[in-house]
């Protein structure tokens, strides 16, 4: 069906925008520089084609002949009019000199093949400059040290098209191209009799995949294989079946796809059955801008762009389960997610979702409604993307250490509208636990787990979870959550600022065995309620705490320990409303 449907995508990309992707035989690529040619064949220069952002290069993304992998009987086989500098130069940075002239050589045996015979001006230039071509000239050329090893077309001076893009060089092309095929049989993704060809096209763009692609469907061990079928008979699809869906993934994925969100090490895309802004919203939506901000009196205030401040009115509403008027949407128009992950040479499916676009704008903003949770700061984000949100269960908050089952369970519990896993609750307090930071991020993960562990579980469905300070709540858990804060904030206005407070020695033991220990920091706090100032204060709020608390657990579960942190967290933010409210964030 994920074929099928990209298949299908394909072909009505192709109706509807044909320049915007490679048709049969052809694909994306990323080039880099253009060799210049005169008439003759002569170089005149090699001009950088990339685009820049600032100082940073990013190559340019053209059309071109199709590439394919390189290993086993095809380690040198040449790219038709376009190639790295190996191979169309015959020089690198790589210093295996037989190497390099191999690749060199066999380039130039497909250019004499083809081109030996041609009238086409473009062509014939290109033809006479591979002949006479020295290679050793290559270190001579102006900014050869950025140029070495990189991908280059071919130009003739005076001419807007590229020599690849020349009519006769599309014939030679379509009558050179020459994938494996196995036989005629029924295509699976097409549902119609083609050539079945043994070696899919492949797939490029997935953050983590290897440079020279992956794939989806392979055979490349006699393990994968059954029924004595060979390689590619064993999901037999056909040549146009093959191009067609791996041709639209590579289109999804391209440098710049609003259809494309990276989330951890997962390449999340969205697409519609049919032409809707839909598949320009989704990917903002599920992960908005964080705010803009500015620095306003030595405050860090929000500054928010018009984009930003329509993302967040979108957001605004379907998280009130609003419907959506400004973007013109057909609320059943069919969506598709596909959650893709890097794995070897393969590409592993972490999830594939497909309904009518209400469904998800409805998740989404479930989604958005189930962490929403009183902020710290207000430059902090309304929205918490998914990145930062998994970024606070990893280790010294690397992306290379965000656990990888968190990260595709995470986008389940949003698109299927399930419980977040309970591992993400685990992985929370145990960073929470390790560096004892407890932020807004992590407060929204926790809260968000409990709102739907509650609503699964029939003994507690009543059991509410706030947005901010639940002053009228008799859960034992969050109110010693609200009674420790209490006392820290009186340890801390008896001593003044210190290295460490009761939160830096005993979160983890109040928040997991309370009984062993709020005895102690009772006693504690009655020594600095007495040299604070405003001592009474926490007196009062620590009497009303105790007034609504029967006993002391021994142990607290983790759902427990989540309503501890909960219940810190909003009492800490009504203790210092108005600081945090002006303190930078």
């Amino acid at each position: 069906m994920i074929l099928t449907a990209l298949n299908d995508y394909y072909e009505r990309v192709a109706e509807e925008r044909p320049d915007d992707i490679p048709s049969f035989g052809y694909s994306f690529e990323k080039i880099h520089f253009c060799i210049l040619l005169d008439k003759q064949g002569r170089l005149i220069e090699i001009t950088d084609i990339q685009n820049y952002e600032g100082k940073k290069a990013r190559p340019k993304i053209l059309i071109v002949p199709e590439s394919c992998k390189r290993s086993g009987a095809n380690n040198y086989k040449p790219f038709f009019l376009w190639d790295n500098t190996s191979y169309v130069l015959g020089a690198d940075d790589k210093k295996k000199p037989q190497d390099t002239l191999n690749k060199f050589n066999s380039f130039k045996a497909l250019i004499d093949e083809q081109l030996a015979d041609t009238e086409t001006p473009a062509l014939k230039a290109v033809h006479n400059f591979i002949m006479s071509w020295d290679p050793a000239l290559a270190p001579e050329i102006a900014n050869w040290e950025n140029i070495a090893g990189k991908n280059c077309v071919f130009r003739l001076d005076g001419e807007l098209q590229y020599a690849h893009d020349d009519e006769e060089a599309k014939t030679l092309w379509r009558a050179l191209r020459s994938p494996k095929i196995l036989g005629d049989g029924l295509c699976l993704v097409r549902g119609e009799k083609g050539p079945i060809v043994d070696i899919h096209p492949a797939i490029k763009g997935v953050a983590g995949g290897q440079s020279s692609g992956v794939n989806i469907v392979s055979f490349n061990t006699g393990s994968f294989e059954s029924y004595g079928k060979k390689s590619g008979a064993n999901a037999p699809v056909s040549d146009l079946g093959a191009f067609q869906y791996t041709t639209a993934l590579n289109y999804l994925l391209r440098p710049g796809s609003r259809q494309l969100v990276r989330i951890g090490d997962t390449s999340t895309l969205f697409w519609t059955e049919k032409a809707s802004p839909a598949e320009d919203i989704l990917g903002p939506l599920l992960c908005p801008p964080d705010p803009e901000t500015k620095k306003e009196k030595g405050k860090t205030v929000p500054d928010l762009s018009e984009e930003t401040k329509k993302i967040y009115d979108t957001l605004k509403r379907i998280r009130q389960g609003k419907h959506l008027t400004e973007y013109d949407l057909d609320d059943s128009v069919f969506c598709y997610v596909l959650g893709l992950a890097p794995n070897a040479a393969r590409l592993g499916i972490r999830f594939w979702e497909t309904g009518p676009l209400s469904l998800y704008l409805k998740r989404i903003g479930q989604h958005y409604r189930d962490i929403e949770i009183e902020r710290q700061y207000a430059s902090e984000a309304p929205f918490p993307s998914p990145n930062p949100l998994l970024l606070e269960t990893a280790a010294l908050r690397k992306y290379d250490n965000i656990p990888h089952v968190l990260n595709g369970a995470l986008q389940n519990a949003i698109f299927l509208g399930t419980r977040y896993p309970r591992a993400l609750l685990t992985a929370v307090l145990q960073r929470l636990h390790a560096d004892g930071k407890i932020n807004y991020l992590r407060a929204s993960l926790i809260k968000g787990y409990l709102v739907r562990y509650f609503q699964a579980n029939p003994s507690s469905k009543d059991m509410e979870v706030t947005v901010s300070l639940n002053t009228e709540s008799t859960n034992p858990a969050y109110l010693l959550g609200r009674l420790f804060a209490v006392l820290e904030k009186a340890q801390l206005d008896a001593l003044g600022k210190i290295n460490s407070t009761i939160k830096d020695r005993y979160f983890g033991a109040a928040s997991s065995h309370p009984r062993t220990v709020f005895p102690m920091l009772l006693n504690m706090a009655q020594h600095h309620i007495s040299k604070a100032q405003y001592g009474v204060t926490s007196d009062k709020k620590i009497a009303e705490i105790l007034d609504k608390l029967e006993n002391y657990p021994s142990v607290l579960t983790l759902e427990q320990q989540g309503l501890f942190t909960l219940g810190y967290y909003h009492q800490r933010i009504a203790l210092y409303q108005k600081k945090m409210n002006t303190q930078e964030a």
